[in-house]
């Protein structure tokens, strides 16, 4: 299943399937771990005079975009049979591990009414259910996932109060647990307060509208290695406001494509539109410590048990020959250095790396026809030395 939207920052990678589920959460490195790995986040409406909707359900109507030069998503949705219209506007902040949610939900009917949103959160942290726990934190007005240093802090506000119904479950579809998603259906939710192993949650928003009214919420999730951190950044979106910290994500993303002032000489908008989206895209996959992944999108791990996300040196040595012409310097610098600490002492790379510099998985056998053979391909170092000399050529650093 292809991702329709990607946001995030130089630690966080978050992919969205076409329901606008996220199937993929990376963290701390862009790659790697993923805490979403093979369940999704899911979205739901329901309304008492015409019943619940999943976002995933056949009567909605979609259309994905961006905000233009951003990584904040636009991403509309409505849903006739049940008179609903959500607008969500969702980003990573720039520079703190927060995922940021503003959702305008619309009445399509003539008359006043109640609609209550549900967000279920279900987590495989460090890519496995084994062990993880989920519960409600009273005063805090939170449900936090955890397992050893990776924590998720889940809440929101809905006119300067925080969200009006929770529970937490088992999910193991293979013990036939369907998760706290069905709890949500009838409009109402258990408030279980904790669960661990294989678990999940779900949380609910009651949204008074009038006649054709439209009102916003906001949801979001900090993340951080302990307790304390992803509590920190908790206290810091109360403090400042999930609007102003989406806002100013949304100017950060626009200053920062715009800042060597490039001249596109005749070429049309759609052009101009295509190569920013592209850079932005290339900034989504660049992690802090220098790898530069392939791809963040799972979904072949459906047909074989691996997948994409991994720093090919190959790729890498490609994007950064763009991205030095384009001006960007400071990410092929960190790529250079990510080069220099896996290069072994003999002087080659190997196939692929993990964006943590450990070895990625290979296909390269170590031996042919008896004899020891590298398993390596030989463009991983000659390209990365072809892009290192051009840039030295462009910058003359010779750090």
């Amino acid at each position: 299943m292809a991702r329709y939207i990607s946001i995030g920052n130089d630690d966080i990678l978050i992919n969205f399937d076409d329901n606008y589920y996220i199937r993929d959460f990376y963290y701390p490195y862009v790659g790697l771990e993923n805490h979403v790995l093979n369940h999704s986040h899911r979205i739901g409406v329901f309304t008492k005079d015409r019943g619940f909707s999943w976002l995933s359900d056949k009567d909605w109507e979609k259309k994905f975009d961006y905000l233009e030069n951003s990584l904040v998503s636009n991403v509309e949705m409505v849903n006739k049979k049940i008179g609903v219209k959500l607008v969500f506007n969702s980003a990573v902040h720039y520079s703190k591990n927060i995922f940021l949610t503003k959702l305008y939900v619309e009445n399509l009917l003539n008359c006043p009414r109640e609609i209550r949103i549900f967000f279920r959160q279900h987590y495989n942290i460090s890519s496995t259910s084994i062990g993880d726990t989920v519960y409600y934190l009273p005063g805090e007005e939170a449900l936090i996932f955890y397992k050893g240093k990776r924590y998720f802090f889940i809440t929101g506000e809905n006119k300067e109060r925080a969200f009006d119904d929770y529970t937490t479950g088992i999910a193991d579809r293979e013990k036939g647990f369907l998760g706290t998603y069905k709890d949500a259906e009838d409009g109402v939710l258990s408030k279980n307060p904790i669960e661990h192993g294989a678990v999940d949650s779900t949380i609910g928003f009651h949204v008074p509208l009038k006649a054709n009214g439209k009102e916003e919420i906001y949801y979001w999730i900090s993340v951080g290695r302990t307790f304390r951190k992803a509590k920190t950044l908790n206290d810091f979106v109360k403090r400042e406001g999930a609007k102003k910290l989406i806002d100013e994500t949304n100017s950060y993303w626009n200053k920062w494509i715009k800042k060597h002032n490039l001249c596109f000489a005749d070429l049309s908008k759609g052009i101009v539109r295509l190569f920013n989206r592209s850079l932005l895209t290339i900034k989504l996959h660049s992690d802090s410590q220098g790898g530069i992944l392939a791809s963040g999108d799972t979904s072949i791990m459906q047909f074989k048990k691996d997948h994409y996300s991994y720093v090919w040196l190959r790729d890498g040595a490609l994007v950064v020959r763009a991205l030095d012409r384009a001006g960007y310097e400071e990410i092929t610098q960190r790529f250079f250095s990510f080069c220099a600490r896996v290069i072994t002492a003999e002087g080659y790379m190997l196939q692929k790396y993990r964006p943590d510099y450990s070895f990625g998985s290979s296909w390269h056998p170590w031996v042919r026809n008896g004899k020891l053979q590298l398993p390596i391909q030989e463009d991983e170092t000659a390209l990365v030395l072809y892009a290192l000399w051009k840039n030295y050529e462009k910058y003359r650093d010779e750090k």
